[in-house]
């Protein structure tokens, strides 16, 4: 009896820490602003700032929000939301275009 009622308690646990780490992974995490350096609409896109070094930092863009998407291009002034998901790049939600 002893053992059968414990893994009752550790199963709902275990499933909260589960659901709690599923959501935290979809919220960004970090953000930057920059400057456009390229950008490769549905692929990449590389910003530089006076933080990075002169070849920027790329993004991988999967599923991504820009707005608005007509003036991002080389050159404009940008907001990046972004998560590091152990992939090479990490990987834009969200693009806000500033200005140029």
């Amino acid at each position: 009896m002893g053992l059968e009622c414990m893994s009752r308690k550790a199963v709902p646990l275990c499933v909260l820490v589960l659901l709690l780490v599923a959501s935290s992974s979809r919220a960004p995490a970090h953000t930057i602003e920059g400057t456009v350096l390229a950008f490769a609409a549905g692929q990449s896109l590389i910003v530089v700032n006076e933080q990075t070094d002169p070849s920027g930092v790329e993004f991988f863009l999967r599923h991504t929000r820009i707005e608005p998407r007509e003036t991002l291009r080389p050159g404009a002034r940008v907001k990046v939301w972004y998560r590091a998901v152990g992939e090479h790049r990490p990987i834009v939600d969200r693009i806000h275009v500033l200005g140029n």
